[in-house]
């Protein structure tokens, strides 16, 4: 059920942005615990190989301690989420 109600929420959220940016999904992600927790959160196992696109892994910057900070102040996000450039 879980996986029926995501497989809709993504199609939608999919066509929406789509639609928005006149181009089709290349890449997805999910934001990370802030601040940072040892285990990856647990949307990211239920979207992967569900999403369309190549999935982005971010991890929360060193510096990042508000797990608020990208919703309070969104120029402040840039310096909250980093690319794990090791994920393959």
């Amino acid at each position: 059920m879980v996986g029926l109600l995501l497989l809709l929420a993504l199609d939608g959220h999919t066509k929406c942005v789509e639609g928005i940016a006149g181009s089709p999904v290349t890449h997805w992600t999910i934001v990370p615990f802030l601040p940072a927790k040892s285990n990856e959160h647990p949307l990211r196992g239920l979207v992967v190989g569900r999403a369309p696109g190549t999935a982005i892994h971010l991890l929360p910057a060193a510096n990042a301690r508000d797990r608020r900070v990208g919703v309070i102040c969104p120029s402040a996000a840039t310096s909250a989420w980093v690319p794990d450039l090791t994920a393959g």
